[in-house]
């Protein structure tokens, strides 16, 4: 890629090919953007989910085949660039070929002897190139609505994570990529600039669109920093799930004070809606699955419809609903389980349970107290590892089995 990216302006990416893809394709993708012009084609099912999560088909042009992704360039003038383009499609030499892809380390050590199996080991050191990942579950008993959970998502990392990034945007020291889709059918509508476009997407998300981004980056077409989404596709309508991003630029794991404020943000961004599920860690899969969807097979669907029934997973910082908290005593008794730093309750029900005061501290110890505590409330089923996702921290037992 990067020796078409030299030779030609206009670039067509055939990912026809491609088998499996993750973050060692999409690291590449943004920095040949922002030098060429290019363009993906013909991705197949899994990497066209992988650009909508991660919010880089929001980035890109994205077209079905070869033939459209070169058609809607004008001709180029006579020189070096002529060779991109032969009669509505890109030459060999320009059309790259990409071969399956590999996942990369996570920044997470394999498990050593004397570790529960299943456990995963510890962060490396200050979290280095780890992200830090928050994800939230509406459904049709979110108060308010679903629609009003999302708008208050957004609404609180603009007042969080990204705080004064508007004024920034105005100044043009920062840059915000925003949009929405009310369908799957439906053209992509932009805010921009966002620090004037806000309101107008704020209403859009009470509308509860299909899809919705926010990129936060420090130069045009940079690496986000931190990105905000949300998406109806495979969690299914009414049902939302919105996710917020914090880039490994943004804090380090072992730093108390930025780990304290992603909690604030969570908080803030689910004090008045009482959602179905939420957590933050840095072991979320880039999906809608949770660790237990994983480990245990459970269909995104269904670990969504029964949220008020069984939590679909837990990490570093968990978020019961009020129907799971109550059962589990509420947020006075699982705060004297002892398996939690800070235990939050939420004003329209729900609580906020932060097992460690920071992500690095989040060790197979905490991790066994957090499986304890929350255990009555767990599905039922013996974790199977995932060598897909050896990134997933989870304690190996069956929640149902389980005596303490």
């Amino acid at each position: 890629m990067d020796r078409a990216a030299a030779e030609y302006s206009k670039v067509v990416l055939d990912a026809s090919g491609i088998t499996f893809a993750d973050s060692s394709l999409l690291n590449p993708l943004i920095p040949t953007h922002r030098t060429v012009d290019l363009r993906v084609a013909a991705p197949p099912r899994q990497l066209c989910r992988l650009l909508e999560i991660t919010g880089v088909d929001a980035l890109l042009t994205v077209r079905s085949t070869v033939e459209e992704a070169a058609a809607c360039w004008a001709p180029d003038p006579p020189g070096r660039h002529r060779r991109i383009l032969e009669a509505g499609r890109c030459s060999p030499s320009a059309r790259l070929s990409a071969p399956p892809f590999r996942p990369v380390a996570s920044g997470y050590r394999p498990v050593g002897p004397g570790r529960w199996p299943g456990c995963r080991g510890q962060p490396e050191e200050g979290g280095a190139g780890v992200g830090l990942r928050a994800i939230a579950t509406f459904d049709v008993s979110t108060g308010g609505g679903v629609g009003h959970g999302l708008a208050t998502w957004f609404g609180a990392a603009l007042a969080g994570p990204l705080r004064g990034r508007l004024e920034q945007e105005q100044q043009g020291t920062a840059f915000f990529s925003a949009s929405t889709r009310a369908t799957e059918r439906s053209p992509r509508q932009e805010y921009q600039p966002l620090a004037t476009g806000w309101e107008a997407m704020r209403e859009e998300l009470l509308h509860e669109p299909e899809t919705a981004h926010v990129l936060y980056m420090r130069e045009h077409l940079g690496k986000p920093l931190v990105h905000v989404r949300s998406s109806t596709t495979r969690v299914r309508r009414p049902n939302a799930e919105a996710q917020l991003l914090f880039g490994a630029d943004c804090g380090s794991l072992d730093d108390a004070g930025f780990c304290a404020d992603a909690v604030e943000f969570l908080v803030a961004a689910l004090d008045t809606v009482n959602p179905a599920f939420a957590w933050l860690g840095a072991d979320a899969p880039a999906s809608e699955e949770t660790n237990l969807d994983w480990v245990l097979g459970r269909r995104v669907r269904d670990s969504v419809r029964e949220a008020r029934k069984l939590l679909r997973g837990y990490s570093w910082t968990t978020v019961c609903p009020e129907e799971l908290s109550v059962r589990l005593g509420g947020p006075g008794a699982l705060a004297a389980t002892g398996a939690f730093h800070r235990v939050v309750p939420l004003s329209a029900g729900g609580v906020v349970l932060q097992a460690t005061e920071t992500v690095a501290g989040y060790t197979d110890e905490a991790v066994r107290g957090v499986f304890e505590a929350l255990h009555p409330v767990l599905p039922p089923g013996v974790p199977q590892f995932d060598p897909a996702h050896p990134e997933l921290r989870y304690f190996p037992a069956d929640a149902s089995c389980f005596g303490g």
